[in-house]
């Protein structure tokens, strides 16, 4: 048996329809008999040619095509496999517990540093299916993640890091810049972005409320909005001509604006373009096929004409997708850094327009606080009232009481004891004076009790072991007799104050003698002062002149202490030197 002929090349379905009964014949001749075609699903559809199959099966072998056929799918043959359940499996619901505590962890740290999450914690991955007013918020967060289609709900590490972000920039800008400095940029840049609102900032984080905090966030990302902007404004000219070139290139539809260009559509223009390679490599196929058919009928040459001229077709839509794809892609490369800073601002704006929400709720947590804050004291102050008043009942009466003792002494002629020259009998009359200052105040404490006006005493006039408290806050009574008439004691040459004038010298006198661990001095009553000797400043005696052996091949280490001392040391001898 002679051997068959060279099989052609594949066809399509759509291709191999459209011959005669002639043409089939010699297309089965020089393939054997059989039929290979590309698309055998589209073939297996086509009825009608099936049947014209048939009609020729004394040069096809039917079983061979039947098996071919059965051998791809169909629709109905797909399996209809029942989808997987959408109860998570004991796994998942593992990992989502430790991504939910995780998650929790990183919120809590947030909230311990002074920072605010975007939603509560406890939504979860049901975020994902209804974000409700948080969906903004959320989606600014999935894109720093780098997730464009929404699926991701763990985004309270990026917020805990951006923080922590923004703290190391405010000690790095209060460090390298004064404070007042820093403060005054801040103030100007929320005055260019119209921010209104009254706040006192502090040096030291934790010594200002969370209100001003949140405003310094709030400035941070505003700067970072504005150098996003600058970017954007520094490319804008760049991309202004390059879009001037593209139009000039006359390869735009007329839907096609400079907004719609992006990366999705560059991939759009790439596909279209390999679609448009097939089809010239499909038409280059139907022309050799052509080609090789025999006769020169005014059918046959009708065929040849319309598959050349298709080829022609479909090369000058390759050719055209071709030149789209690579202009518009430059188009896109030149442009790349201006679109990454357009989508940015556009990012950062949902940012900035959630923390502008949040202060005024920040606004509301301090009112209540504070009113909590006001409530607690006030109940302290009326209770300081109440321990005010007894106590300046008490000192009434010991000063009516150190009035009336006066009075008894100037109507008998006796004048109040003056310091004895003799060195004990001065220490023993301030003891008889304090003691008498003691039983005045328990008699008077003793009064209070029976009385029933408040129970204790205020701890102001609690007396302690070895000690001699009179009250904090003189009253007017005793204001008034320290101001009384000093007379003259010609025996000493020197004034002495009235009696209710030394009790208070030497109670106030013995409480710096406790307190500063310092004796009374016997002559004249008064704290006996420290013999220090003046500390001399040590000399260095180990200084060698620079041109000793010493200081050769030594190193001067220069040092600043302050903006004014600036002073060298030798290593080896520790001299000091301007």
């Amino acid at each position: 048996m002679a051997p068959f002929p060279p099989k052609a090349s594949k066809l399509f379905t759509r291709h191999i329809v459209t011959y005669s009964d002639e043409e089939l014949a010699q297309y089965l001749k020089a393939n054997g008999g059989f039929v290979d075609v590309e698309d055998y699903k589209n073939l297996m559809e086509d009825k009608e040619f099936i049947e014209r199959l048939r009609g020729s099966s004394d040069k096809i072998d039917l079983n061979y095509v039947s098996a071919r056929l059965e051998e791809i799918p169909t629709d109905r043959e797909i399996s209809h496999q029942s989808s997987p359940s959408t109860t998570p499996s004991i796994n998942e619901e593992e990992d989502y517990r430790r991504d939910l505590e995780e998650q929790t962890d990183y919120s809590n740290k947030l909230v311990d540093a002074g920072g605010r999450p975007s939603h509560p914690v406890s939504l979860g991955r049901d975020i994902l299916r209804n974000p409700g007013q948080y969906h903004e918020v959320l989606s600014y967060w999935q894109l720093v993640n780098c997730d464009a289609e929404g699926k991701t709900w763990e985004v309270f590490g990026s917020q805990w890091r951006e923080w922590n972000e923004f703290l190391n920039y405010r000690r790095s800008a209060t460090k390298h810049a004064c404070f007042p400095t820093y403060c005054q940029r801040l103030r100007d840049r929320l005055v260019k972005h119209e921010f209104e609102g009254s706040f006192e900032l502090c040096e030291e984080l934790g010594q200002q409320n969370k209100l001003a905090t949140w405003i310094e966030f709030l400035n941070y990302k505003y700067e970072l909005y504005d150098k996003t902007a600058g970017i954007m404004s520094h490319y804008q000219p760049r991309r202004d001509a390059a879009w001037s070139k593209l139009v000039d290139s006359k390869v735009l539809q007329p839907s096609e604006i400079r907004e719609a260009l992006d990366g999705w559509f560059l991939r759009q223009l790439e596909k279209n373009e390999i679609e448009a390679r097939n089809d010239v490599e499909s038409a280059e196929k139907d022309l050799a096929n052509c080609t090789k058919l025999w006769g020169h009928t005014s059918q046959m040459e009708q065929k040849l004409a319309a598959a050349r001229s298709k080829v022609s077709t479909a090369t000058q839509s390759h050719k055209l997708a071709n030149k789209r794809r690579d202009l518009i892609g430059s188009f896109m490369k030149q442009t790349k850094s201006y679109r990454i800073a357009k989508n940015d601002v556009a990012r950062q704006s949902i940012l900035l327009q959630w923390i502008l929400e949040q202060i005024p709720l920040i606004e509301s947590e301090l009112s209540t606080a504070n009113g909590a804050n006001y409530g607690a004291n006030a109940e302290n102050g009326r209770r300081r009232g109440r321990k005010r008043s007894q106590a300046e009942d008490v000192d009434e009466e010991l000063a009516e009481h150190v009035s009336k003792r006066q009075r008894q002494d100037d109507a008998g002629g006796a004048h109040p004891s003056s310091i004895s020259e003799q060195p004990n009998s001065g220490r023993q009359g301030r003891k008889r004076q304090a003691k008498d200052v003691d039983e005045e105040l328990e008699r008077a404490s003793k009064r209070q009790r029976q009385d029933g006006a408040g129970g204790e005493l205020p701890g102001s006039m609690t007396k302690q072991p070895n000690s001699y408290i009179l009250p904090s806050k003189p009253t007017r009574l005793l204001r008034a007799s320290k101001a009384a008439s000093i007379k003259p004691d010609p025996e000493i040459s020197r004034v002495v104050p009235d009696e209710g004038m030394r009790l208070r010298i030497v109670i106030q006198r013995l409480r710096r003698s406790f307190r500063q661990r310092r004796p009374l001095d016997p002559a004249n009553g008064r704290l006996q002062r420290k013999t220090t000797e003046p500390t001399k400043r040590r000399e260095s005696n180990t200084h060698r002149e620079p041109d000793t052996h010493l200081w050769q091949g030594q190193i001067l280490i220069q040092t600043t202490k302050t903006a004014k001392d600036k002073r060298k040391f030798c290593k080896t001898c520790r001299f000091t030197g301007r």
